[in-house]
């Protein structure tokens, strides 16, 4: 194998990085530092090697989130999960970030006209998106078929916000809400399961 050529006779664990390395080595030989770090002692769950327990000593501790069952238990298309993620860590490039990297733009939303778009949708909600998200996160504890359906529509109604929202600014068109509707409609139902399927009729 290639990477025999790198190691050769000598101790993976204490020799130096070579130099040529493809990306894919380089990981691993970063690893191999994290490892020692951490001692492999760690590992050892009564004689057995634990990846569990190997994970949990290199991610540290880091703090939990709420909304991460709506992101890890949900079942919409990858596109609108993604979009999702992006919305809840406020990472979508909206008006209001584009203006905060001093862009000279019109920081009001396209869809509402009215205010400042921050957050996808945020125009004229009831709840703040945070809240939202937060309902949404409860939501998504519940085994309850309904519960699921909700996160699953509550997640593709996120990504057809969005891709209308991105289509007025870039083609100044919008569909009418009955077509969003449906479209969100049509697309949760693609992805539901049988159980579910009976909550969108």
């Amino acid at each position: 194998m290639d990477h025999m050529y790198y190691v050769k006779n000598r101790n993976f664990w204490t020799m130096e990085v070579p130099n040529g390395l493809t990306w894919s080595l380089r990981k691993i030989w970063r690893g191999r530092d994290d490892l020692v770090d951490a001692g492999s002692t760690h590992y050892v769950f009564n004689g057995k090697y634990s990846i569990r327990n190997m994970y949990k000593i290199l991610k540290g501790d880091t703090e939990k989130v709420d909304w991460k069952r709506l992101v890890c238990n949900n079942t919409p298309s990858p596109k609108s999960l993604f979009i999702l993620w992006l919305a809840i860590q406020n990472r979508l490039p909206t008006k209001d970030r584009l203006i905060s990297w001093h862009l000279d733009i019109d920081g009001t939303c396209s869809l509402c006209n009215q205010a400042t778009e921050s957050k996808v949708g945020q125009g004229e909600r009831r709840l703040s998106f945070p809240e939202e998200i937060t309902r949404a996160a409860k939501k998504c504890r519940s085994k309850k078929a309904k519960n699921k359906v909700f996160s699953l529509v509550f997640t593709e109604a996120v990504y057809q916000i969005w891709l209308q929202r991105n289509m007025k600014i870039f083609n100044n068109k919008i569909d009418t809400v009955a077509a969003v509707v449906n479209r969100i409609l049509f697309n949760a139902a693609y992805r539901c399961s049988d159980d579910m399927s009976a909550q969108l009729v």
